[in-house]
């Protein structure tokens, strides 16, 4: 496990095994959302969003919470999942968002939040770029099978993938009803 302390907030990097993954084309049969304002992602394209967790993702979702509840950075008793896929071409990045929008889920509020990369090319010359309350910018360069894990009001933004090859990503959170938000920062 690799930390790197935040003024309030922490950034947690975990590796998960190259036999655990998704299949390129299980993402690529998803309904895509291209560039809607709403959305944090630029010339590139984002899924619908997921609670319901499908065979072929679910080996990489069982990990993730593994991950979590080895290193005590929740407790996911009641504790919902939420999960989309990101694909940034040539020229795609994501601008600066968090991943606690209130209104995103009417009566469900993050805890806590992450990515996971599928696919990251060599050449994509590509950082996640997280923000401290000093607006300090504190980069983390990730490779295929890397998984960060994060405050959801952490501001964060992806580089432009540099690359010819998608960048392919799944972005996730972990969720409670809005009225039993109790104890829900991070250990």
């Amino acid at each position: 496990m690799i930390t790197k302390n935040f003024i309030k907030n922490n950034v947690f990097k975990y590796r998960i095994e190259d036999n655990i993954t998704i299949p390129i084309e299980h993402i690529y049969e998803k309904r895509w959302e291209y560039d809607k304002n709403k959305k944090s992602i630029r010339n590139g394209m984002q899924s619908e969003g997921f609670e319901i967790v499908s065979q072929k993702v679910e080996p990489v979702v069982n990990k993730i919470k593994q991950i979590v509840n080895e290193n005590h950075l929740q407790s996911l008793h009641d504790v919902g999942f939420f999960y989309w896929f990101n694909i940034n071409p040539k020229g795609g990045f994501n601008n600066i968002h968090t991943h606690n929008i209130p209104d995103m889920w009417l009566s469900q509020i993050s805890i806590l939040s992450g990515v996971y990369y599928i696919s990251v090319p060599v050449d994509s010359k590509s950082n996640i770029n997280f923000y401290t309350d000093a607006e300090e910018k504190i980069p983390f360069n990730v490779n295929n099978g890397d998984l960060l894990i994060f405050d959801p009001d952490l501001p964060h933004n992806v580089d432009t993938n540099q690359s010819d090859d998608d960048r392919i990503s799944m972005a996730f959170n972990f969720f409670v009803d809005n009225q039993s938000k109790k104890n829900t920062t991070l250990i």
